[in-house]
C-alpha cells in the first residue's frame, strides 16, 4: 500500500508538472512581446487616425484626407495593389428625402381637407416607393435634384498563391457621423425619426380610410366632415418633426474612433500580417483578400454600393465580405444577419459560422440584426449585390456605445474586442483556404486558445 501510494504520489507530481509546463508555455506566448503586435498596432492606428483626421464628414475634404492617409497605409504594406478611386454620391439624401416628407404630408393633408383623399393616398404611395428604392437600391426619383459631392474610397488586393477559387473581403468606412444636439422634453421627442414615420402612417391610413368612405357612399370630391379636417392638420404636427430632426443636425461630426476608426484599424493590421506572411513565402493558396475603406457610410453607404457596384472582377465564385463596424466593447459583439433598418437580409448562415468560429477560440459573440430605424452598414452594400456578407459590430440594438457624438473618443475601444475581430476573420480565412491548401503553415491561432493577437 505504502508503495502503490508513493508511486500514486510520483504521477500527480509528474502530471502536475506537465500541466504547468502547459500553462507556462501559453502563458509565454501570450506575454511575448514581438516586434508587432495586431491589436496593439490596430490600437496606435486609431489613436494617430483619429488625431490627424478628427471629423470627417462623407465627401468632405477631411473625409478625403482620410481616405488619403489610408491609400498611403495600403499601398506601404501591398504596393502598387492598392487603389484609391473616386465616385459622385449624394451625402444629403437622407435629410433631403426628410424634406420631401415634410411638403408631401402637407400635401396628403390638404388634399383630404379638399375631399380628394385618392390624389392624397396616391401621392402617399408615391413617396413611400421612392423611400423603399432609396433604402434598399440608393435609387429614387428625387435624386435628380440632390446635390453630389466627390467621394473617396480606397481598396488593396493580396492574391493567393495559386489559381483564385475564394475571396473574403474586409470592409469598413471611413467617414464619421454627425452630432445631433440632444433635446429633452417634448423637443426631444419630436426631434426623433419615430413620430415622423407615426403620423405619415396615420395620414396615409386616414386617407385610405377616407377614400373607402367615398367608394361606399358612390360620392367623391365631397368636402369632408369638420372632423377630418381637424384630424388631417393635428396629424401634419408631428410630422414637422422632421424640421425639429434637421434643426438638431450641428453640422459639427464626431472624432469617430470607435465609428470607425476601429474598423479601418482593423483591416489595415489584417492587411499588414497578410502581406508579410505572403513576403515570408506563407500566402495563401488560394484565397484572395480584399482589404475596402469607403467613404458614405453615414449617408446611406453610397460608397460601398458604389465600389462594389465597379469591382465585380475582385469577386470569385465563393466570396465572403465581413464587414467591420463600430468596434467599443468585446461584451457587446454581435455578427448582423439583418441590416439597412431591418429591409435587407445579410447572410444569417455566414453570420453563424462566425459566431461558431468565435466561440471554437473562447469568445462570446452572437447573430444580432438591426431593426426599423436601427440604421444600415456597408455590409447592406454587399448583400443588394448578391454577395453573402455580415456585419461585426458593438452597436446592436440595445446596447449603449458613444457612437454619433463628440465622446467617440480611442480610450472608449476595448483593445480585447479589437484583437477578437482581428482573430476571428484570420481563422475565417483559415477556414475558407484550407481546403485548397495542401500543407497548411502553422498558425498561431489555435481554436483551443483564447488570447490577444501577438505576432507575425
Amino acid at each position: 500500500m505504502g508503495k502503490f501510494s508513493s508511486f500514486r504520489d510520483k504521477l500527480k507530481s509528474a502530471v502536475s508538472r506537465i500541466r504547468a509546463g502547459s500553462r507556462k508555455e501559453v502563458e509565454e506566448e501570450k506575454q511575448e512581446a514581438p516586434p508587432l503586435r495586431l491589436s496593439a498596432e490596430a490600437m496606435s492606428f486609431i489613436r494617430s487616425f483619429t488625431e490627424e483626421n478628427p471629423g470627417r464628414a462623407a465627401a468632405s475634404e477631411g473625409s478625403k484626407n482620410a481616405a488619403r492617409r489610408i491609400f498611403a497605409v495600403f499601398r506601404e504594406y501591398s504596393g502598387d495593389n492598392a487603389v484609391i478611386t473616386t465616385l459622385r454620391i449624394t451625402p444629403y439624401a437622407y435629410k433631403a428625402m426628410l424634406r420631401v416628407a415634410v411638403a408631401v404630408s402637407a400635401a396628403m393633408s390638404f388634399f383630404n381637407i379638399l375631399g380628394l383623399p385618392w390624389v392624397s393616398l396616391a401621392v402617399s404611395l408615391f413617396y413611400i416607393s421612392q423611400l423603399g428604392n432609396e433604402l434598399r437600391k440608393k435609387q429614387n426619383r428625387f435624386r435628380k435634384f440632390f446635390v453630389t459631392s466627390e467621394a473617396y474610397n480606397v481598396h488593396a488586393v493580396v492574391e493567393p498563391e495559386g489559381e483564385c477559387r475564394n475571396t473574403v473581403i474586409f470592409t469598413a468606412h471611413h467617414d464619421s457621423a454627425e452630432i445631433r444636439k440632444k433635446d429633452k422634453g417634448v423637443k426631444g421627442i419630436l426631434s426623433s425619426i419615430v413620430p415622423m414615420a407615426v403620423s405619415y402612417s396615420a395620414l396615409t391610413i386616414l386617407s385610405l380610410i377616407l377614400l373607402l368612405i367615398e367608394m361606399t357612399r358612390g360620392s367623391f370630391f365631397g368636402f369632408p366632415h369638420y372632423s377630418i379636417v381637424i384630424l388631417s392638420i393635428i396629424l401634419l404636427f408631428p410630422l414637422l418633426s422632421a424640421v425639429f430632426y434637421l434643426r438638431s443636425c450641428s453640422g459639427k461630426y464626431s472624432i469617430g474612433a470607435g465609428d470607425n476608426a476601429s474598423g479601418i484599424a482593423i483591416i489595415t493590421a489584417l492587411l499588414h500580417y497578410y502581406s508579410r506572411q505572403k513576403a515570408d513565402g506563407q500566402g495563401l493558396l488560394s484565397t484572395r483578400l480584399v482589404f475596402a475603406s469607403f467613404d458614405g457610410e453615414e449617408c446611406g453607404t453610397e460608397g460601398s454600393l458604389g465600389w462594389f457596384r465597379d469591382n465585380t472582377h475582385l469577386i470569385s465564385d465563393e466570396t465572403y465580405v465581413l464587414n467591420f463596424d463600430g468596434i467599443y466593447n468585446e461584451k457587446d459583439l454581435v455578427f448582423l444577419a439583418k441590416d439597412g433598418n431591418g429591409l435587407i437580409p445579410l447572410s444569417f448562415s455566414l453570420a453563424s459560422r462566425c459566431s461558431r468560429i468565435a466561440s471554437s477560440m473562447g469568445y462570446h459573440i452572437g447573430v444580432g440584426k438591426l431593426g426599423l430605424f436601427g440604421g444600415e452598414t456597408d455590409a447592406a452594400s454587399a448583400s443588394v449585390m448578391g454577395l453573402p456578407a455580415v456585419t461585426l459590430t458593438s452597436m446592436a440594438p440595445g446596447t449603449e456605445t458613444p457612437a454619433h457624438t463628440d465622446d467617440d473618443t480611442p480610450d472608449k475601444i476595448s483593445e480585447e474586442a479589437v484583437s477578437e475581430a482581428i482573430s476571428v476573420a484570420i481563422k475565417l480565412v483559415a477556414e475558407t483556404d484550407e481546403d485548397e491548401q495542401k500543407a497548411p503553415h502553422a498558425s498561431y491561432l489555435d481554436s483551443s486558445r483564447h488570447y490577444k493577437i501577438s505576432k507575425y
